[in-house]
């Protein structure tokens, strides 16, 4: 990826980003925001790990929710939007691939030994906390190997 393609890929996807530029990031981070909050709430998880050569980004969601149904009804009452969402994430995670990226998932991750977590908290609005970065800077830190 070349600073030149950078803006394309951004705009075409409908990315904000914090971080390492893309062309010159050995990873990228896609960060995606909770029920009500934004890309740029989420992009400050980026900014508190802060850990040099990666990119964070992250799309914003329509009227800030990726589905229009709490999470816990049956998957019908959110589609066709929540199909629409990983839709999105889909071709925004291939778009990355394609500029040179690895597509790591949990379960990648889980088959290279990596300890992974994931954490539902009930309550709208939580904010990340000191002892969630330093997780994740020890998780990132590990994936560098």
């Amino acid at each position: 990826m070349t600073e030149r393609d950078e803006p394309a890929l951004l705009a075409e996807h409908g990315l904000k980003h914090t971080g390492a530029s893309l062309a010159e990031a050995t990873r990228a981070m896609l960060c995606l925001h909770g029920r009500g909050a934004t890309a740029e709430d989420i992009l400050s998880l980026g900014e508190a790990i802060a850990l040099p050569g990666i990119a964070y980004l992250a799309p914003q969601a329509e009227g800030g929710a990726w589905y229009p149904r709490p999470f816990m009804e049956p998957i019908a009452a959110n589609e066709p939007f929540l199909s629409a969402a990983l839709d999105r994430i889909g071709t925004i995670l291939a778009a990355l691939a394609e500029a040179g990226f690895d597509r790591e998932t949990a379960e990648h991750l889980r088959s290279r030994r990596a300890k992974v977590t994931a954490k539902l908290y009930p309550e709208p609005g939580h904010a990340i906390n000191m002892g969630e970065v330093a997780e994740a800077r020890r998780l990132i830190a590990a994936l560098r190997g």
